[in-house]
């Protein structure tokens, strides 16, 4: 930590106080029409949002402290259940597109990267949660203090929002209300990151010693006032633009001005993303180093995208937990608030409509004092383990000293310092050099970089890792790349990415139902062409020509062909076992299997056309199902092969 710290960006803060006064100002000079006399509290929602939120953080702290791995892998699995409760019950396109490209991505993120990572991540998810239990107190007491800010913000803001519209400038004034509210917002979230991560990193760096931690930690937090407040504004600024663009994407303009404010609003919640991304990552960082804004976000980009990569795959693991508890206390909330107002009186709800609006409000702002409370806790946590990652990349000898326990995790070294060691000495009668350049050295850089990826011996056993990407990858087929040529082993490599078995066998899955449903289409369409073609040539042509009784009249008369010739069409149709059939015998075809093995495939087939024996369909459904057992292996083998190419291909 830091000694000598610096009031950085200062600008930005007295920026804030400025802005603060003013707003609280609008406020006192609309006091005398403000009426407070309809705000009325609601103490059983009130108490139950209490408990409810209590029952969140201790369940989260237990989760968090005394099986972190469990709490990680059952997250993936839990978010995932959630995302699909949430397409099924909105039911919209937007939602049912984001919800399945999330689903996809965090699945896929899981099997591919996350998994590998879950044991270091674990041991920073109970770390936080050991210091988080150890200052709970300090905590809870701060963040219901950022919380009550907020709120507080909001209800100032919802009282002044009526009564600006009768002021000059009042879209104006509006603007500058939600700009505060915003910027109040994120300062409360960003200071509580900030003292979060101060905490941590003194408690871990003074091994655990808590005297003086509380202390150093407000200290830190007030010299990083500055930062905060310019780390907010950028939000604030940005949550405006896309408050005034949603507000007029509504009104009737020229299609390619629509489509430009849609861009628009894309674009600026992209950026909101990138710029609470950023934060996240700032904040731990001038917490511990005492660091200005600008230089916090490059030192915190550098430690994110190190070349190993730990960190921001740790950090995606515990923000896929951290999503996980927010979306189940978003949903509970929800359930708690539903179900306490479905136990009030009918003339409670009377009692609203005769009072204005400001009851309702109340309960408005209690729901959102419980969202904003689940949120901060999250961001909370979420800051804790940066901070704590931040200081095990950059001074591993204390955080092994706070934790000796780290040591039992080898993902640390793997994942942190990447140390390769010759794992062997060649012998005599094995000569050390490339079997495909023949050199010691490698010829790009001059590098003597010789693995021995299969089971070859003797001046077959060693090749240069660039070499053999090279032969693999260009000079091979996709389904060959897996298995070296010579002993028909598969390569061991111990840098390269190797996919889930999971994953491969859900994309075989996808792949094999996308073949049956293009197979069942196109032999339907060409059946159904030569059903049409043969109609034309078996009926005269008068058969479909119009005949109308009067030049002027509108009756119609058609002969229409036989009710038999619709029964035909039907009967020629592929069904679910027919479109088997077709597949089956494609597969056979295309493998080259013995011509005998076809022959039996074929007469079985004709045996049930023409004598519908059932020996013969039960023969024909073995025979089917082996050789789409076939496929299916032959499918996850490319499957294997094509993914293992995208993830190793650079």
């Amino acid at each position: 930590m830091a000694k000598g710290r610096k009031f950085h960006d200062a600008w930005a803060f007295f920026l804030y106080s400025i802005a603060t006064s003013a707003m609280y100002g609008v406020v006192f000079a609309l006091g005398d029409s403000i009426s407070l006399r309809g705000l009325r509290i609601n103490y059983r929602l009130a108490t139950a949002a209490f408990g409810y939120l209590a029952a969140v953080v201790l369940a989260t702290v237990l989760l968090f402290r005394f099986c972190p791995k469990f709490t990680l892998h059952f997250s993936f699995l839990g978010g995932n259940i959630l995302n699909l409760y949430f397409i099924l019950h909105f039911r919209k396109t937007y939602a049912i597109v984001y919800g399945t490209l999330w689903g996809a991505l965090s699945l896929l993120f899981y099997f591919v990267y996350g998994y590998k990572y879950i044991a270091f991540t674990s041991v920073i998810l109970r770390d936080s949660a050991k210091i988080f239990v150890a200052y709970f107190l300090h905590f809870v007491l701060v963040e219901l203090a950022a919380v009550v800010l907020v709120v507080t913000n909001c209800v100032a803001i919802f009282l002044c929002t009526a009564l600006v519209q009768k002021v000059a400038y009042a879209r104006l004034l509006q603007i500058f209300l939600v700009l505060n509210y915003f910027w109040t917002e994120s300062n409360m979230l960003y200071a509580l990151s900030v003292f979060a991560s101060s905490v941590a990193g003194i408690h871990v760096l003074s091994l655990g010693k808590p005297r003086g931690t509380l202390g150093r930690s407000f200290r830190n937090t007030f010299f990083a006032l500055g930062s905060i407040c310019l780390g907010g504004l950028i939000i604030a600024v940005i949550k405006v633009l896309q408050h005034v663009t949603d507000r007029t994407r509504n009104e009737r303009r020229i299609i390619i001005f629509s489509t430009l404010q849609l861009v628009c609003i894309l674009l600026l919640y992209f950026l909101g993303d990138i710029a609470h991304t950023i934060n996240d990552w700032a904040s731990p960082y001038l917490a511990i180093h005492g660091t200005s804004f600008r230089d916090s976000v490059v030192s915190s980009f550098e430690i994110a995208t190190q070349r190993t990569g730990a960190a921001i795959m740790s950090s995606s693991c515990i923000n896929m937990a951290i999503f996980f508890v927010v979306a189940t206390g978003f949903l509970g909330s929800c359930v708690v608030a539903t179900t306490v107002l479905s136990t009030m009186p009918e003339a409670y709800f009377l009692s609203l409509e005769n009072v204005a609006s400001l009851s309702t409000a109340s309960i408005v702002f209690l729901v959102i004092f419980m969202f904003s409370f689940i949120y901060n806790f999250a961001e909370l946590f979420s800051a804790l383990s940066k901070s704590i990652m931040f200081l095990y990349v950059e001074n591993p000898r204390a955080a092994f000293t706070f934790n000796r326990r780290q040591a039992q995790c080898t993902m640390e070294a793997v994942a942190m310092n990447r140390i390769e060691c010759i794992e062997d000495l060649p012998t005599a009668k094995e000569k050390l050099q490339c079997r495909i350049c023949h050199a010691v050295e490698e010829p790009l850089d001059s590098f003597c970089d010789l693995v021995s990826p299969c089971a070859c011996k003797g001046t077959m056993k060693y090749v240069h890792r660039s070499c053999l990407k090279m032969w693999r990858f260009r000079g091979k087929r996709i389904e060959e790349i897996r298995k070296c040529e010579q002993c028909l082993t598969f390569y061991t490599i111990d840098d390269e990415i190797i996919p889930h078995g999971t994953i491969v066998k859900m994309t075989s899955m996808l792949m094999l139902c996308l073949i049956y449903i293009g197979t069942h289409f196109v032999s339907n369409l060409f059946l159904e062409a030569v059903f049409i073609v043969t109609e034309d040539l078996s009926y005269p042509d008068t058969t479909y020509i119009f005949y109308f009784v009067q030049k002027d009249s509108a009756d119609v008369q058609r002969k229409s062909p036989p009710k038999t010739s619709m029964e035909k069409k039907q009967a020629l149709q592929f069904g679910f076992y027919g479109t088997i059939i077709v597949i089956s015998i494609i597969y056979q075809l295309l493998q080259k299997r013995s011509f005998l093995y076809i022959l039996n495939y074929l007469f079985t087939l004709w045996r049930i056309i023409y004598f519908n024996y059932t020996v013969d369909y039960s023969f024909l459904g073995l025979l089917s199902i082996h050789q789409c057992v076939n496929l299916f292996r032959d499918i996850c083998r490319f499957v294997d092969s094509l993914l293992v190419f995208i993830l190793n291909y650079r």
